[in-house]
């Protein structure tokens, strides 16, 4: 009963905090709404010509469902950005057909042992993705380029993946084997509709944590090994990860914020 209690708190302040996080941002905070008109404050843009900034469309309204997927983000600023991914050559990475991309990276320097950073955005898919797997935001290494955890989309399913973790405690419940399957996913993602996505993670080796959030409602709180290497940060990559496909897909990105604490 204790234990349980014990558990209860602590994910109430872990919730507050992820909450919060989209209101009290430090003065050492980062936020990309692309007012500037231009890619100039990402550490890397990995192919830079299916990228435009553009005036962003509306969305659907359709905020008095009680559905999560119903519930749309207002617009942060005039100009997102779109990007779109096409199956030719100059698509690949390297020529490989399993790293056919468009994305942004953002690289912090504050993602050893003990520090946590809560990253915030919004999308809007002009159309649904294909079934295919399709990752949106991922966080990887900068020296042996592993990816610690993935969020993807296939379809309308949303899922979070975990590429390192040997096992995992899912919302206070016994720990488990990760079996690199959807340790959290939603199956109700629609098309031209903005949505609000909040991670924060607490880095580790061993007991890191993953707390969700979409809209500002809490998804999913994991314990977990977050940190490929002690010695390795981390940096986020937003946009369009797949196998090469000649389908073209969009999606729409804005208002990114990183803060770290």
């Amino acid at each position: 009963m204790q234990q349980g209690v014990h558990f209860f708190i602590k994910s109430t302040l872990v919730i507050l905090s992820v909450l919060m996080s989209n209101i009290c941002w430090s003065a050492g905070g980062w936020q990309e709404t692309f007012a500037e008109l231009n890619l100039d404050n990402w550490s890397y843009v990995l192919h830079p010509q299916g990228i435009n900034i553009l005036p962003k469309p509306a969305g659907l309204n359709l905020t008095n469902s009680e559905s999560i997927s119903d519930i749309t983000s207002e617009p942060s600023s005039n100009y997102g950005a779109l990007l779109t991914i096409k199956g030719e050559q100059s698509y690949l990475w390297r020529g490989i057909e399993a790293l056919n991309r468009v994305e942004l990276q953002h690289k912090p320097t504050h993602t050893r042992p003990g520090q946590t950073t809560t990253v915030s955005w919004q999308f809007l898919l002009p159309q649904l993705f294909s079934e295919d797997t399709h990752q949106i935001a991922y966080w990887e290494s900068d020296k042996t380029y592993r990816q610690s955890y993935r969020l993807q989309l296939n379809g309308s399913r949303m899922s979070l993946v975990s590429n390192i973790a040997k096992s995992v405690v899912i919302d206070g419940e016994a720990a488990q084997p990760n079996t690199k399957q959807a340790l959290w996913y939603l199956d109700d993602i629609k098309a031209n509709t903005w949505y609000t996505v909040t991670l924060e993670t607490y880095w580790s080796m061993t007991e890191g944590r993953i707390m969700m959030a979409i809209n500002n409602q809490p998804q999913v709180h994991l314990t977990l090994q977050t940190l490929v290497a002690h010695d390795e940060n981390m940096f986020i990559q937003l946009g369009i990860l797949r196998e090469r496909a000649d389908r073209v897909e969009s999606i729409w990105l804005d208002n990114v914020k990183v803060d770290h604490f």
